[in-house]
């Protein structure tokens, strides 16, 4: 262990979870490596500050600076990213009344591409190890930046998962869904209904922009991501999704 590098976190200390995610052979895109998203913000640079003071005061459990809808939606993208994003395609599809061919190719550009953005993700998660916040606050005297400063015992609001930090799973899979079902609804609108259990709430997302946004902010106010990390994955899920969409699911003649 050292400044910036990974390892298990409280409460359950567990390893990293399935990193042979990061080494398999994407079915879309050329390779996990193809859009890697290059290493996180420094420790040393004014950007790593400015997100761990963010995540720090919005993101902690006891205490935070969040708002109470900002309490909803951390708690709203805590469950939404996959059973629940299946359930809001399904019910696209049926509002739109398509056909099966039509939604046999929705379902076939999101969902593979939201595998190799999982493939993606992971790999970068295994070649750049970054540490969590939870890690990062809690060590912060030892991180050789005398802009930070340690909180012992600091917990975030949501529990933090058993990976590295950068870049964000979640953030990911909002990419390729908000940018593939775009492109697939021809008319600029994303148009998706997600019910989350965990917030007890159902929202509808008419635009990309929103969602995207939304689930941005939602990491860092959970306490568990840097904000770069989720703009990242925002990032790897548009070009997984836009590949996908250039390469493999164009309509045929």
């Amino acid at each position: 262990p050292a400044p910036g590098v990974w390892r298990p976190t409280p409460p359950a200390m567990a390893p990293f979870f399935d990193p042979w995610l990061g080494q398999m052979d994407p079915f879309v895109v050329k390779s996990p490596t193809q859009f890697d998203p290059g290493a996180p913000p420094p420790i040393a640079s004014n950007l790593y500050v400015e997100e761990f003071n963010e995540v720090r005061d919005y993101g902690v459990n006891v205490g935070s600076l969040r708002s109470p809808q900002q309490t909803e939606t951390a708690l709203f993208f805590s469950d939404v990213g996959i059973g629940p994003l299946q359930a809001g395609l399904r019910d696209l599809v049926t509002r739109r009344g398509l056909d099966i061919s039509e939604s046999a190719r929705l379902f076939a550009a999101v969902d593979l591409s939201l595998a190799d953005d999982l493939f993606t993700v992971w790999r970068a998660k295994f070649d750049y190890g970054w540490w969590r916040p939870i890690t990062a606050i809690r060590e912060a005297d030892t991180d050789g930046n005398p802009n930070t400063t340690g909180v012992p015992g600091w917990t975030p609001f949501l529990v933090t998962p058993p990976y590295p930090d950068w870049p964000s799973g979640l953030c990911g899979v909002v990419g390729v869904t908000s940018t593939a079902l775009t492109r697939l609804n021809g008319d600029g609108r994303l148009d998706l209904n997600l019910t989350s259990a965990a917030a007890g709430v159902a929202r509808h997302y008419e635009f990309a922009a929103d969602l995207k946004q939304e689930a941005t902010d939602a990491r860092v106010w959970g306490g568990i991501h840097f904000r770069t990390a989720d703009e990242a994955s925002i990032v790897i899920g548009t070009q997984v999704a836009n590949w996908a969409l250039d390469h493999h699911f164009a309509p045929a003649n």
